[in-house]
């Protein structure tokens, strides 16, 4: 007879296991959407600079419903060895996102929290930056973006 804590301990292993297997899921999706470098953001008459750490953070918004904090890292840093990682992560893209709300506030696309989750866009403001980001691989050179 099992005790209590192997049943919770399953319990849990199998919970996690689930979870694990969504963000290899959604992983997959990143790698799928994003080319080696995300194409440039082109906005029609009006300059829109991003570096090239934004680009590719933004152009996460443009591809997944939901980015969470290990999409971002993975669409920011996939072609970086491991020595030069920064030491916070997780900082680096909280600054990139403060930095994309801003850029994008005169745009009206709002970026919001999904508490312990990560951060979303509105449906209309991802069909925005599809079509923006189409408008710059069709027009390549004529992006303003840095």
């Amino acid at each position: 007879m099992e005790t209590g804590v192997d049943l919770t301990q399953r319990s849990r292993i199998k919970q996690l296991e689930k979870e694990i297997a969504a963000l290899k899921e959604e992983l997959a999706q990143l790698h799928g959407a994003l080319p080696a470098a995300a194409a440039p953001l082109h906005v029609p008459d009006i300059p829109v600079a991003l570096s090239g750490y934004e680009n590719r953070l933004l152009y996460c918004f443009a591809t997944l419903k939901n980015v969470s904090v290990d999409a971002a890292r993975s669409a920011l840093y996939h072609d970086c060895p491991l020595d030069d990682l920064p030491v916070s992560q997780t900082a680096t893209i909280s600054v990139l996102i403060s930095r994309l709300r801003k850029k994008l506030a005169f745009l009206g696309i709002g970026i919001y929290n999904v508490k312990g989750k990560g951060w979303f866009i509105s449906k209309s403001a991802q069909e925005k930056l599809r079509e923006w980001y189409g408008a710059g691989e069709e027009k390549k050179g004529a992006s303003s973006v840095k």
